[in-house]
């Protein structure tokens, strides 16, 4: 992309072709076209409010694609083989610059699915309702699978009911008649309007009693695929067939997870859908390693019965924390012990120790199992002060990596090294005009020490003044006058 001189006025950023909203039949590929003209930021299409990203070939989503010559501003979205999952609002985004303002188009996909079958409920286990002269028997003609919602027509002992359009509700009522026939018995079923969805009549189902639903399946995750924190796991749950149709519900260690809030750990969505299945997706972390999450299904007659699948996830992470123990002084000449423990972790993490920014060898390296999986390493530095030293402290830092991320886990002590003051000098001014009641100054002073000295005086008599000066620390001056 060329950028303009400076000094010349630089156009605003705009679409010349913006997405247009489509509909297409599941299976099929989606193209949405995105041309921006004189394209300064950098562009990317966003799902549902959900950003994926500048890369072309959109990482986490493998069906996803950016199409066309970037260079020209052609960001053209490609959806191959088009799911219900891919059903939503798609917007393309263009970053703002210093010298132009942000741009967003949106699109919405459609994606159409011709119905499975449709039933008929009715209230009762039997195919056959009883109903009293008079009163209304109300029925519902349930459409299962089909995108978008089809227009149902209701049949009468085989004649349509012309005086009754179709509706989407698929809800119809009845006032049982004298007249139906001699055994008073009506035959009723729904159809799906035949120019709907795709042009392909469907053929009523027979009203069959309530059972328990299938066992559900969980898709997603392949069993002992190994997961990183942070990596995006998407956990899909579907039950089919079942009478009234089943709930699905998501537990975590045997644990109900309730919306919007699947994991107080972490952040993420729970999602119900109305043909039988329910998703997860959330980035996954260190507390997910060993975790049991499993999808139930059930509905008004399953009972007691336990209809469920379930994963468990491993999740390799790198350590939260490292923790330092020992002292904050040391005196030089002498040595000091350091203990560095690292949170837990998946794979194994190696500890390096830093002295005033040098690597240095520990002394010791050990390993242990943590409660719940993964594993935590501590490592113990003993490092000599050398009684030449002129620093008055060092740092020490503990670094901890196991390879799942580059970056490293540290924590930093800081070591106040403790050192003896000199030999206190003492310097005295007066001496050679030194009568009676005259005055005397003395200095005292001592160099080196860490922290400061004190200086003390001591002064002795009675046949001749004797003038002692005590000191500890860094260089430090004192004055007495006799």
């Amino acid at each position: 992309m060329r950028t303009p001189n400076r000094g010349v006025f630089r156009q605003e950023q705009v679409f010349t072709i913006s997405p247009h909203s489509v509909k297409v039949n599941a299976g099929e590929d989606v193209f949405l076209e995105c041309v921006i003209q004189n394209q300064q930021g950098k562009a990317q299409w966003t799902k549902d409010g959900f950003a994926l990203g500048f890369e072309r070939d959109v990482p986490g989503y493998p069906r996803h694609s950016y199409s066309g010559d970037p260079s020209k501003g052609q960001h053209h979205l490609v959806i191959k083989g088009a799911t219900l999952d891919d059903d939503g609002e798609y917007q393309c985004q263009v970053g703002p610059t210093t010298d132009t303002s942000a741009l967003a188009a949106s699109a919405n996909v459609t994606v159409m699915v011709a119905p499975t079958s449709l039933n008929i409920i009715r209230g009762a286990d039997s195919s056959v309702v009883q109903g009293t002269e008079g009163h209304n028997l109300y029925l519902q003609c349930l459409v299962n699978g089909a995108r978008p919602a089809p227009s149902i027509a209701w049949y009468r002992n085989g004649l349509m009911l012309d005086d009754r359009p179709p509706t989407r509700r698929g809800l119809t009522t009845y006032p049982p008649r004298r007249r139906d026939g001699a055994s008073g018995v009506v035959s009723w079923w729904c159809q799906v309007s035949k120019t709907t969805v795709n042009s392909t009549p469907v053929a009523p189902s027979i009203p069959r009693s309530p059972d328990p639903p299938k066992a559900p399946v969980i898709t997603g995750h392949t069993p002992g695929h190994i997961l990183k924190e942070g990596e995006l796991l998407s956990l899909s749950c579907r039950s089919t067939g079942g009478n009234p149709r089943p709930q699905l519900f998501w537990y975590r260690d045997g644990r109900l997870l309730q919306h919007p809030n699947i994991n107080p750990l972490v952040e993420g969505r729970l999602r119900r859908r109305r043909r039988g299945g329910s998703r997860l997706r959330w980035a996954v972390t260190g507390e997910d390693d060993g975790a049991h999450y499993e999808c139930r299904a059930q509905n008004e007659v399953s009972g007691g019965l336990l209809l469920a699948d379930d994963v468990t996830l491993s999740v390799l992470y790198r350590p939260s924390r490292v923790e330092i123990t020992g002292p904050s002084v040391a005196t030089a000449g002498r040595e000091f012990v350091l203990k560095c423990v690292t949170s837990k972790a998946k794979p194994v993490a190696s500890i390096t120790w830093m002295v005033h920014g040098v690597k240095v060898a520990p002394v010791s390296f050990v390993v242990s199992e943590a409660d719940g999986g993964g594993w935590v390493t501590s490592s113990d530095l003993k490092y000599h002060l050398e009684r030449s030293m002129k620093l008055s402290e060092i740092k020490v830092e503990c670094q901890a990596r196991n390879g799942v991320s580059e970056e490293a886990v540290t924590e930093t002590r800081v070591i106040s090294i403790m050192k003896p003051p000199g030999h206190p000098l003492l310097k005295i001014e007066g001496m050679e005009d030194l009568v009676a009641g005259g005055r005397l100054i003395v200095f005292c002073t001592s160099e080196g020490g860490n922290p400061n000295p004190g200086i003390t005086w001591n002064l002795q008599r009675p046949k001749e003044t004797d003038i002692l000066c005590h000191s500890r620390g860094n260089r430090l001056q004192s004055e007495g006058v006799v």
